[in-house]
């Protein structure tokens, strides 16, 4: 599978504050979860394209 390369509209860092306010997804995750995890996720997909 081939997908189209994302491109945030923001940095980063305000991308991974977003995503730790939607605490519902979060919250139900039995591992914690932290600000740099979701900044090296974003990252991941962003910069790396993991499915391309």
């Amino acid at each position: 599978m081939k997908f189209e390369p994302l491109e945030l509209k923001q940095p980063i860092d305000q991308a991974a504050d977003f995503i730790m306010r939607a605490r519902g997804h979060l919250d139900s995750n039995p591992i914690t979860v932290t600000k740099q995890d979701v900044i090296k996720c974003i990252d991941e997909i962003v910069n790396r394209n993991p499915l391309a």
